[in-house]
């Protein structure tokens, strides 16, 4: 029996054989299948398939109720991707699958992911007739990453990572385990998805139990609250469960800097730490954190707003407020728009910090996110107060002012920045404007505008992290004074 089918270009093969007491001898030779075209009558949202035909030629013997097969194939120049995990396409020139009784082997591959690459070995078994199960390993080169990119209900990650994995269907359930090493990693958490009940029905639902271990760079993002680089060599343990619709993380992430959105006010880490425990009901790390943001009192006097909290739930965010000069916590609500007085002014003063914090929370923030890409940085924060100082010089009458200038608009603006210098050097700068109209012919100012800088500089060493800070006295410096603005910071600590 010679077999065409010319109408549809994904299958071809010529067959031959017998069936004779329920014995088979049946041999397929010159198979030629187009995947791409045969994937694209077949709904999947596990692998996507743009090109590779399949060829080669089978026999299958033995029983009907009990068969046996044998053969052999090459997929030539396969391109394929699995758009939830690696969306980079996967490509090589040619791999073979062989078949051996209830079992089709794939012999380990090198294949390319755009600038990288990873091996890949599996086994495909059968149960008489039937699909039993798959197993396959996945590893990258020792000390080498690939793309990767991962999009489930509750968070996105895009990065790279180095992974050694192994893959398993069965009882249409996908398993993934194994350990992954990540770094120049985007996480984002969507508080929306976190706090909805959900009812997904999947194709084929996946489990995943692996343990992962941080590289540099590697940013995560807690929509609205939370921004932070997290300190590299730290690992924790993630399970997943689409069956159940279970999601868990157990183990310490240390932070490195990032920010913190609280108060109408982004808050600056100092020090802080995520704690994951897998027995929680439900995805909700707590958090112990330090962090700080300057601000200008009534009187017009410097002001250093401390905010902390010592492990609370971070959906349950409530931290305390201090400050130096101390205040009391009801002047620092005030201060910041957050307690009505009773008076006109700071019922204006509420809406000026809303408005100033919706427009830094929308617009600031994406602008944010393009600058920090395009310079490179793992992070990038401006926090500038035009709209918050025009509205307030608008409520005053002071924009009819002859004596304007760009102190009036910038001041009580601030930029932080971080950046990793290999995988072990981590350097912040923190950079606050401060405009004093008293001070516009002083020669130490830019048109009454002084620079208050912050520099760290912090180590990995062996033993201990070295952290090297400056806070160099602008003025001091060019009015030739030395003050006293740098310490050195020794920090280590035990896992028991």
């Amino acid at each position: 029996l010679d077999l065409r089918i010319s109408n549809d270009r994904s299958f071809r093969s010529g067959i031959s054989g017998t069936i004779a007491s329920q014995k088979l001898d049946i041999r397929v030779s010159d198979v030629s299948v187009d995947l791409a075209a045969l994937m694209s009558h077949i709904s999947n949202d596990i692998v996507t398939i743009y090109n590779g035909v399949l060829i080669g030629e089978a026999h299958i013997g033995g029983l009907l109720s009990d068969p046996e097969f044998s053969g052999s194939f090459s997929v030539e120049k396969p391109d394929f991707n699995f758009p939830k995990v690696i969306p980079s396409h996967i490509t090589q020139e040619r791999f073979f699958l062989l078949m051996d009784h209830n079992e089709i082997p794939l012999p380990p591959v090198t294949m390319g992911v755009r600038d990288s690459s990873i091996d890949v070995a599996g086994k495909i078994y059968f149960d008489r007739w039937t699909f039993d199960r798959l197993e396959a390993t996945v590893r990258t080169p020792p000390n080498k990453t690939a793309p990767a990119d991962l999009d489930i209900d509750i968070a996105d990650f895009n990065g790279r990572a180095g992974v050694d994995l192994h893959l398993s269907i069965q009882d249409k359930i996908f398993d993934v385990t194994g350990k992954v090493y990540v770094e120049d990693v985007k996480a984002k958490f969507r508080m929306s998805e976190l706090l909805k009940e959900r009812d997904v029905n999947y194709i084929i639902p996946a489990r995943a139990n692996v343990d992962v271990v941080f590289g540099p760079h590697v940013n995560l993002v807690f929509d609205p609250l939370l921004r932070c680089v997290f300190v590299p060599g730290d690992s924790i343990n993630v399970k997943a469960d689409q069956t159940s619709d279970s999601f868990s993380i157990a183990g310490d992430m240390h932070l490195r800097s990032g920010d913190i959105a609280y108060l109408n006010r982004n808050f600056y880490l100092r020090q802080g730490l995520l704690r994951f425990s897998d027995t929680d009901e439900a995805f909700n790390p707590r958090i112990t954190v330090r962090a700080e943001v300057r601000e200008r009192d009534a009187n017009g006097g410097d002001i250093r707003i401390i905010l902390s909290a010592e492990n609370q739930p971070l959906l349950d965010f409530n931290p305390q407020v201090s400050s130096i000069p101390a205040k009391s916590e009801a002047e620092i609500r005030t201060l910041l728009g957050q307690i009505v007085a009773g008076d006109s002014g700071n019922m204006r003063d509420i809406f000026i910090a809303t408005t100033d914090y919706a427009v830094q929370s929308t617009i600031g923030r994406a602008i944010e996110n393009k600058l920090r890409d395009w310079l490179n940085f793992d992070i990038f924060s401006v926090r500038t107060t035009v709209l918050q100082n025009t509205l307030r010089m608008g409520f005053s009458g002071d924009l009819t002012r002859r004596d304007l200038s760009a102190g009036n608009f910038l001041d009580n603006s601030t930029v932080y920045i971080g950046k990793y210098f290999g995988s072990v050097l981590y350097a912040d700068a923190l950079m606050h404007l401060v405009y004093d109209k008293t001070r516009i012919d002083d020669s130490t100012t830019v048109q009454g505008i002084t620079f208050q800088p912050e520099f760290g500089f912090e180590l990995e060493a062996p033993f201990a992290n070295i952290r090297w800070d400056m806070t160099p006295d602008i003025t001091a410096i060019l009015n030739n004074v030395i003050v006293p603005s740098t310490a050195l910071t020794l920090s280590w600590r035990f896992s028991f």
